[in-house]
Parts: C-alpha cells; structure tokens; sequence
C-alpha cells in the first residue's frame, strides 16, 4: 500500500476558510486537495492562489471525492451543524469553526453523527491557548491547589 498525504478539503473562503486553506498549503504542502463554496469565483481564485487542485461549489461534491479524507468547515454558523453532520455520515474527519452548533439540539446532533461514523471531530477555537483562557481553565479544574476549583464551585 503506497503512502499519501492525508487529503483535506476547507469548506467556505471567507476570512476564516481562507486562513485555515492558507496556513494548510503553507504548512503542509500537498495536504489541501479542494476548496468548496458557493460563490464559483472565490471557490475558484483560492483553490488557484494556494494550489488546490479541485473548487466545488456545493460542499456534497466533497463527498464523493476520493482524495478528501478531511474537511475544514469554515462557512457561516448557521451551516456548521448541518455539514458536520454530512461530512460525518460521508466518513470524513472534520475541523469545524466555532461554533460547532447554533442550538443544543444541533450540537448533539453533530456529536451523535461523528460518534454513529466513527470520525473524528474537533472545534476550533483561536483562544483555546491564550494566557487569559488557559488562566481560567486552571482556576475552574480542581487540582491539588483548590480540590473543588479555585473559583469556588
């Protein structure tokens, strides 16, 4: 069995679609294999600009290709459930942008469909590792300073 990169398709060119597409090409050259949106131009010019070898214009086109073994999703919120759900059932791992849902229901929605497929999904967060965050995970996670938090819960 010959070795390939894992193929990754980003799903939206807006200002989040095309950073993700961007720092993936400059990272790791070879990874991003298609860029889907609905605007065929802006599809179109970054997939150009970065190498991409493939632009769909409706994100189901990802589905069916061979070289996407995992998709960004960085479209519009009100769209993320429905394509994590999609991208699960279609058997492709998936980075989606925050939020992962806009309701409860949704969000359990995505998880029972990443867990039914046996993919892998993960939120993004640009804050996870910022000092004032990580500060206030350690103050909420009980630990051998405070056994119940800092913060009093």
């Amino acid at each position: 069995m010959a070795f390939r990169p894992v193929g990754v398709a980003v799903i939206g060119t807006g200002r989040m679609g095309s950073f993700h597409a961007e720092t993936l090409s400059r990272r790791l050259p070879q990874v991003l294999v298609a860029v889907a949106d609905p605007a065929r131009d802006a599809a179109e010019r970054l997939a150009e600009a970065l190498g991409a070898p493939r632009a769909y214009t409706d994100p189901a086109q990802l589905w069916d290709d061979p070289a996407v073994d995992a998709v960004v999703i960085a479209a519009p919120a009100r769209a993320h459930a429905d394509l994590v759900v999609a991208a699960a059932f279609a058997g492709e791992h998936v980075f989606c942008e925050k939020p992962m849902a806009v309701s409860l229901a949704d969000a359990a929605r995505t998880i029972d469909a990443a867990r039914a497929s046996g993919v892998v999904p993960q939120v993004g967060s640009d804050r996870r590792f910022a000092a004032d965050w990580r500060a206030a995970a350690h103050c909420w996670t009980p630990g051998p300073w405070a056994p119940h938090g800092c913060c009093g819960r």
